[in-house]
């Protein structure tokens, strides 16, 4: 069972004269497994990250450059993630038919279903710096 995690962040930038106040409201099933308490830390480590590149970069092609490889890192990492999931799942595949691998075979489900889980966490990442990529674009009017 998890619990879904819901944080408010306060993304401070300086943009023209004024100052505008972004509240980005995050909210992430949390596991009980350890991979999805590391991706949490890292996500909020992300997170803190490109509120300090909008705290202080005032050129707005910088932040998207910015989001752009954060987004093309964490496509990465999911691939990865997805890879080691599904090696898992055909390796307990191969296993649920010899009697003596009943342990590995559950044990390599239980972990594929991990990495999935981790691979929808970085999902929601990529979908949130793209959400605030569209926003700065829009801003600035690139995209209607």
């Amino acid at each position: 069972m998890g619990l879904a995690v819901f944080e408010q962040f306060e993304l401070h930038s300086k943009e023209g004269m004024g100052k505008r106040k972004e509240i980005v409201t995050v909210g992430i099933l949390q596991q009980s497994v350890n991979i999805c308490g590391h991706m949490w830390k890292m996500f909020v480590w992300l997170l803190l990250c490109s509120g300090s590149l909008l705290a202080n970069s005032s050129d707005w092609r910088q932040e998207i450059h910015s989001i752009d490889e954060e987004m093309r890192t964490l496509e990465d990492r999911k691939t990865k993630v997805l890879g080691r999931a599904n090696r898992l799942e055909d390796n307990a595949i191969r296993w649920q038919f010899m009697p003596d691998q009943y342990n590995e075979t559950k044990r390599a489900y239980a972990q594929a279903d991990a990495y999935r889980e981790e691979a929808r966490v970085i999902q929601r990442q990529i979908e949130l710096l793209d959400r605030k990529k569209q926003r700065i674009l829009e801003q600035h009017g690139i995209i209607p």
